[in-house]
């Protein structure tokens, strides 16, 4: 299991020190909604309330097959659970 980040986008919490995260498929559609601590999450631009921003959610990569990967995310999605499979080519370090 290795760390690495994956895109995603990004609104305030409820609590300054968590962050509201809409994390996307390999296709770039809708995974799930969650909310991260702060230390999980790279906004690259200043979070607004209303408007998702740009960002990255720092995830553990696991069970490589060819070029695609499962990654398990820092907490439960409403929508999906916590567990998903993407190209690796997706995920930063």
């Amino acid at each position: 299991m290795f760390i690495k980040w994956i895109n995603c986008e990004v609104l305030p919490g409820m609590f300054p020190s968590e962050r509201f995260v809409l994390v996307k498929d390999a296709e770039g559609n809708d995974f799930g909604y969650m909310f991260a601590d702060n230390q999980l999450v790279r906004v690259h631009e200043p979070l607004r309330d209303k408007n998702p921003v740009p960002g990255q959610l720092r995830v553990h990569a696991f069970n490589q097959e060819g070029d695609m990967v499962s990654v398990m995310l820092p907490d439960t999605t409403f929508e999906h659970g916590r567990y998903m499979r993407m190209p690796i080519s997706q995920l930063s370090d």
